[in-house]
């Protein structure tokens, strides 16, 4: 709920009852310093503590009898005399209880300089009954009011409001908006595309991947003014149609490549030969990695700093450099006619590069570029936005990038932040901020919950979870867990669905049975690499999720099992629905319920701060009424916020996906 729209506002400030509450403190030494009307207000949440079944919230009138009895008392008998009353009747419990049913009575506290302007008080120190009204008025009147997609009014929050103001002033000129999860830039690109409309502009709306457009806020019915393109997409249009270029030839071709040359091949395509410690079929997808990081970056040049992080770490210095002169090679292939017998299969994202290198810039109709989620902008389509002409406004979190690290804006842009959630209750605070802080991210501004909203956050024992008994979507970071936690729901007879592929689990599952029990090399990305089941465990050893499933199938778990299991997807009997998914599945959603598994903290030592971090910080923000948590999450936040080169390592950032 917005404070605009509370019942009754508290002539107390956050930070003031923060230090109420502050058990480093003496009560009476915080109490001591308080006006008689922020004293009332601790007076009324102490009240609100005792009243649990009453949710009417207290009337205005309640509130001025309590203020005119403390100032009464202080005028006739003394502040000393008022101190020893309320230290005789409050607790620092019943205020903090008093103070979480404030979102559900609709009550909200005053800005400390509303508590200090002291507008609440008429010339003669009684309470002002017009107050509230004229309150609630400034605070309206301080937000913009826009449509949603549907066409109903709403109003934009304050720091939405501030920045559509600017941009409205100035719609011409570029802007980065850092916004935390829930904080509501999608609402704020509707109301955005809503402002430019009436002035003839035209909008193209970019995000990597069509999920991201589908769920991008704009309605294709009334946004006319407004396209909506993928990367790959814009990459084709600027490209034009050369028939006469090698590299249009073989970009295009990508819509009907054959599939992947096998890494041997490759290999003997390039004249890559084998070295001491690795294969040629190795190298090769080095080689490819190589070339991955290099066209997702905004260089010009291909180079050893695109190697990504594990390869150059086993690499030596002269294996490194012929990695990457396979890479240009590879590259070269890719943009002129090559050999006929070297055909690699060409992806969207070297495409975009090549689009990015020829400085090809987005056509003049378009006025505006608005790109959401840009925390995962690749390099390369930075370089395009740089070539061209238009407003370019670009929103994202540096904290919901799952690699850990996003590039910081373009110099001589705008920056803003948004740092108020609209969907996480303050509650959350303490665990979001410490991952703030200890992360490599250059965003340091603190997080904000909602005051007016309430978040429950349930501690459960990581070695005895079970399946939460209302409906929830319980997220994890790896194929294991979905398999683990799908398997879970459904021996506990509850109902259960994906987030995910349903196709992909099946053929993960069944090739985990396969490799398991007859041996059989599997064919999912995750497995394709083990030739035993014994190479699989000792990979993942330091992993939960992996642990549990080794004992379920040593227990004989088989396909018959796993098929009783995956007919119960999707399916919907009685009884709450659980969904699973990976974090990275959650992206752009929210849930009442939230459990992060336990498995997803996982082996400190295989760690990387930021990557970590990331994780935690979207699995946290994701909840809107209820986050359970394992009890040992706040050693991992700790350890996250530990001095570097302790439990979690400091990497730098990461290279390519594929690290």
């Amino acid at each position: 709920m917005p404070e605009a729209e509370a019942s009754l506002y508290l002539p107390i400030s956050e930070p003031t009852l923060r230090d109420v509450l502050d058990e480093a403190r003496t009560l009476n030494n915080v109490l001591r310093d308080l006006s008689p009307h922020e004293t009332a207000s601790l007076l009324l949440l102490e009240g609100l503590s005792k009243r649990r079944d009453d949710r009417s919230p207290p009337s205005e009138r309640t509130l001025a009898d309590i203020v005119r009895s403390c100032r009464l008392l202080a005028l006739e008998a003394g502040p000393a005399t008022l101190l020893e009353h309320v230290l005789s009747v409050l607790s620092r419990a019943g205020i903090d209880a008093g103070r979480r049913r404030l979102p559900e009575l609709r009550i909200a506290l005053l800005d400390q300089a509303s508590v200090e302007r002291g507008e609440f008080l008429s010339a003669d120190g009684r309470w002002d009954h017009g107050f509230a009204e004229r309150h609630r008025e400034s605070l309206a009147a301080a937000l913009v009011r826009a449509e949603t997609e549907t066409g109903e009014p709403t109003r934009l929050t304050r720091e939405q409001s501030r920045i559509f103001l600017e941009l409205r002033a100035e719609d011409d000129e570029p802007l980065h908006v850092q916004g935390y999860a829930g904080t509501g830039k999608s609402s704020l690109i509707g109301a955005l595309i809503e402002m430019l409309e009436p002035s003839g502009a035209r909008v193209l709306v970019l995000a990597e991947t069509r999920r991201q457009l589908r769920t991008a806020p704009v309605d294709d019915r009334r946004a006319r003014h407004v396209d909506k393109n993928t990367f790959d997409v814009l990459a084709d249009r600027l490209m034009g149609e050369d028939l006469t270029s090698p590299a249009y030839l073989n970009l295009h071709r990508r819509k009907r490549s054959r599939g992947e040359l096998p890494d041997e091949e490759l290999a003997r395509l390039l004249g890559i030969h084998a070295e001491v410690r690795f294969t040629a079929a190795e190298i090769a997808r080095a080689v490819r990695a190589t070339l991955f990081v290099f066209c997702r970056s905004d260089d010009d040049e291909l180079g050893e700093r695109h190697l990504p992080r594990a390869w150059r770490q086993a690499f030596d210095l002269t294996l490194g450099a012929a990695t990457c002169q396979h890479a240009r090679a590879l590259w070269e292939a890719i943009v002129s006619r090559p050999a006929k017998e070297l055909e690699p299969l060409i992806g969207d994202h070297h495409a975009i590069k090549w689009v990015a290198l020829n400085r090809w810039p987005i056509p003049d109709p378009y006025t505006h570029v608005i790109v959401d989620e840009s925390h995962y902008l690749p390099g390369a389509v930075r370089q395009i936005l740089s070539s061209s002409p238009q407003a370019v406004w670009t929103l994202g979190d540096d904290y919901q990038n799952l690699g850990g690290h996003t590039p910081p804006a373009r110099s001589g842009v705008r920056a803003r932040e948004m740092t108020h959630s609209i969907r996480s209750g303050e509650e959350v605070e303490e665990l979001i901020n410490p991952i703030i802080a200890a992360h490599p991210g250059g965003t340091k501004a603190p997080f904000h919950g909602n005051r007016m909203h309430r978040v429950e956050i349930v501690r459960y024992d990581a070695r005895r979870a079970r399946v939460p008994q209302r409906a929830a979507a319980i997220l994890v970071d790896d194929t294991w867990g979905l398999f683990e936690w799908v398997q879970r729901i459904v021996s506990a007879g509850a109902n259960v669905e994906l987030m995910g592929d349903h196709r992909d689990l099946d053929r993960f599952v069944k090739d985990c049975i396969e490799l398991h029990t007859r041996g059989i090399r599997a064919r999912h990305r995750a497995l394709l690499r083990f030739d035993s089941w014994e190479q699989v465990a000792t990979h993942h050893h330091g992993n939960p999720g992996f642990q549990r499933v080794d004992r379920l199938l040593a227990r004989g778990y088989g396909y018959r099992d796993w098929l009783r299991t995956y007919a119960r997807l999707s399916r919907r009997d009685t009884g709450p629905t659980h969904s699973v998914g990976l974090i990275g599945d959650t992206l752009n959603h929210e849930f009442d319920t939230v459990m992060l598994a336990p498995s997803v903290l996982g082996d400190e030592r295989s760690r990387r701060r930021a990557a970590f971090g990331s994780s935690i910080y979207v699995t946290l923000t994701r909840a809107r009424r209820r986050l359970i948590v394992p009890d040992g999450l706040r050693h991992w936040i700790e350890a996250l916020s530990a001095p570097r080169g302790s439990a979690l390592l400091d990497d730098r950032p990461p290279a390519s996906r594929g690290d």
